[in-house]
């Protein structure tokens, strides 16, 4: 038998609930998550995300608000507009503060653990399941990952929207009204345009009108029928269907999906049945976390077995439906929600992922409250099941604040993932990374030259092994690294670096006039927008070639860009060639005269 809406609360009731929860939820989670507030930007995505991206570091502008809706930026795989705003907010705010980015981070977490309470009540569970469910929502160590990375905002942001939608989806399905219902459609459109995984939520609707609700209501339409479920739906496939499209050509663009060649679907299966197993494992027994998981080899082979236990689980959850569609929609809402980021699809060098559970845990948190209700004792117990509830969330918020130190800074993030998976190249990519970004440039070679021992992006590595020998002054050796990098896979990055070293700027010996013109044009070809340090790289390409006066130009755009982003650095350097340029300007000018 479905569960059919029930008649709402009162409302003094909901709201005295609702306050009190929230507020209890609130503040639970500022203490639990409150050392985030010391810990600085870390060295994965942050700097191209906030603290070097001029576009968000300079805060809100009519100039950024239009990069923000334009189409693809530089190595950034996501079309999210409004992620991009909450970051150039916070900017405007707070500037380059860490820690006041890491609390918007804490606060928007605190509101989606309040919306989640909000949404099981309104499923019509008691008011200690829903406490339940959205505790464990609040204080899971899954959740370490989205919460303490600044450049997660977009999880905790889709997650504010998304559930927002799924809320307004119940009112209006349980009192009509088309006002929910467009509201509904408006949060799935800002929860698109956070983070693309949104693009589950039309499916995640559907299983909730068929496996829960039921398909009837005060809104239906009679000329609809039974579909009438689909029809509610299609404002928000259509929005889904957009922002895939977007996409997906813009992680193609970028080389972030690996093609059949370089990974068969036979493969992607397999891993996609052991990632689904893995990550139901983790909710259950959160320990070994770490923001980098590679695929182990030996485990690969079992991928088929791992399809067992997953197709047992849902025929279990399916013959379910009847008497029990809360379960039975926990767990295809699980399977659903992680589709976009299972694999199947594979972007990015990981197996999995912490923050891929943002969402998808609450699946399996109902399936979990379904079965202790089924398996609850008589009342005279019940004091029971609420200790061991409780004392559940006590673990697993002690196990998350143990797990928020690892995120501390980055050489303690990826010490941690290179001690857990020490043949896994990301993690020693990210351990090096991190090491240099602290001027342990001996330490960091050695990871460096560790990761080139394994499988995986040699062209990433080598490029960060040219990033470590530059502050060395040993230029040559990074010259040769930067074109490894190049050769291997083109990429903006190491272009840029190219033309700079091959422009003499640092070491003369180094000029090479037309390959530092070649290299400079191939980077502005792939680029939207030059910022202040690309332009005065652009400069030094044409004035090693002896085009002093295109030099100057781009010196002058340099100067723009530099006091629209108030950067100084740039400013005083384009001050400087600004004079070595005229002058030599001036000199070819007498040259020409007395020849």
């Amino acid at each position: 038998m479905k569960l059919a809406l029930e008649p709402a609360l009162s409302v003094s009731e909901a709201k005295d609930s609702l306050v009190w929860v929230s507020s209890l939820l609130f503040l639970g989670i500022i203490v639990i998550f409150s050392p985030v507030m010391l810990f600085p930007f870390v060295t994965l995505d942050d700097p191209s995300y906030v603290s070097e991206n001029p576009n968000v570091r300079s805060g809100l502008s009519l100039t950024n608000l239009v990069w923000a809706f334009s189409a693809l930026h530089g190595n950034i795989s996501y079309w999210h507009p409004i992620t991009w705003i909450s970051h150039q907010i916070d900017s405007q705010l707070f500037g380059l503060q860490a820690g006041a980015h890491h609390l918007t981070n804490v606060l928007f977490h605190a509101a989606n653990s309040t919306l989640v309470f909000a949404l099981v009540r309104k499923l019509r569970l008691g008011f200690y399941s829903a406490l339940f469910v959205a505790a464990i929502f609040a204080v899971h160590p899954l959740h370490v990952e989205s919460v303490a990375w600044v450049s997660e905002r977009k999880d905790v942001l889709c997650g504010l929207f998304y559930l927002s939608a799924l809320n307004l989806y119940l009112d209006f399905r349980s009192r009509g009204g088309i006002g929910s219902y467009v509201a509904s459609i408006a949060c799935a459109a800002l929860a698109s345009m956070s983070k693309p995984t949104a693009v589950t939520l039309p499916v995640v609707l559907i299983l909730l009108d068929w496996l829960v609700l039921g398909r009837t209501g005060p809104e239906r339409n009679p000329r609809f029928g039974r579909y009438s479920t689909v029809w509610r739906c299609l404002p928000f496939v259509a929005i889904g269907l957009a922002v895939a499209a977007i996409t997906v050509i813009a992680q193609q663009r970028i080389g972030a999906v690996q093609s059949l060649a370089a990974l068969p679907l036979a493969e992607r299966l397999d891993n996609t049945w052991l990632a689904y197993v893995t990550y139901v494992r983790r909710f259950l027994w959160p320990t070994d976390l770490s923001v980098a998981y590679g695929l182990d080899p030996a485990m690969s082979r079992f991928g088929m077995l791992a399809l067992i236990p997953v197709a047992a689980a849902s025929l279990l959850a399916w013959s379910w439906r009847k008497n029990s569609g809360l379960g039975a929609f926990g767990w295809f809402a699980f399977l659903a929600m992680l589709l976009p980021t299972i694999g199947l699809i594979q972007a990015g060098p990981q197996f999995t992922a912490d923050r891929y559970m943002y969402l998808p845990i609450l699946g399996l948190t109902l399936v979990v409250v379904e079965i202790l209700r089924r398996l609850q004792a008589p009342i005279r117990f019940q004091w029971t099941w609420f200790m061991a509830g409780a004392s559940t969330c006590v673990a697993l918020a002690v196990a998350t604040m143990a797990q928020l130190m690892h995120w501390k800074d980055s050489v303690s993030l990826f010490a941690r993932a290179v001690e857990l998976q020490p043949e896994f190249w990301f993690a020693r990519l990210g351990f090096g990374t991190a090491l240099t970004s602290v001027g342990k440039y001996d330490e960091a070679l050695e990871q460096f030259q560790h990761a080139l021992r394994l499988p995986g992006n040699a062209a990433e590595t080598h490029r960060m092994i040219g990033v470590c020998l530059f502050p060395q002054r040993r230029y040559a050796e990074a010259l040769e690294h930067f074109r490894r990098s190049h050769e291997l896979k083109p990429s903006i990055n190491a272009a840029l670096m190219l033309a700079h070293l091959y422009s003499g700027h640092d070491d003369g010996s180094l000029r090479d006039g037309p390959q530092a013109l070649q290299f400079a044009e191939q980077a502005r070809q792939h680029l939207s927008h030059l910022d202040g340090p690309t332009l005065l790289i652009m400069a030094a390409a044409h004035a090693s070639a002896g085009h002093f006066g295109k030099a100057t130009q781009f010196l002058d755009l340099a100067v723009e860009e530099g006091k629209r982003q108030g950067n100084d650095f740039v400013l005083r350097e384009a001050e400087k060639r600004r004079r070595v340029y005229g002058s030599q300007v001036e000199r070819s000018s007498i040259a020409a005269r007395e020849g």
